[in-house]
């Protein structure tokens, strides 16, 4: 299946569910974090595209709850990239949210390099001016 050449800007289309669920079943190249909450890593497609999946690990009650309400941090990051762009502001935006049979939340975006955070994170300290 072909996805979109830049699904970053057409993030009001879904990607067709079978595609998502192909990014899935991948092998990650690269795991970028992994910690209590989250675990984010790197795929690549059959057409060398690389997408990053983030999944929240924790499925306890609150979450369920959260996700049933329209609160849990996945609902939320969507949200925000969606204020961001209405502010103009270029983000990266999520393709795909759903949540696996275990009740945990994935998301699915372009990989578009490093993130401001963490390239931030890698300055030495005497860089920037105080």
């Amino acid at each position: 299946m072909n996805a979109t050449a830049d699904h970053a800007r057409t993030a009001s289309t879904p990607l067709p569910r079978a595609f998502v669920d192909g990014l899935l079943a991948l092998p990650a190249t690269a795991t970028l974090k992994s910690d209590d909450r989250s675990r984010v890593w790197r795929v690549v497609d059959a057409e060398g595209r690389p997408w990053v999946v983030k999944r929240f690990e924790p499925c306890k009650w609150r979450y369920w709850l959260a996700a049933r309400v329209g609160l849990h941090p996945a609902q939320r990051e969507v949200r925000v990239q969606a204020h961001l762009r209405a502010l103009a502001v270029p983000v990266v935006s999520v393709s795909s949210l759903r949540f696996d049979t275990g009740g945990r939340a994935l998301l699915v975006a372009p990989d578009r390099g490093v993130s401001v955070y963490n390239w931030l994170k890698r300055l030495p300290p005497d860089a920037c001016p105080a």
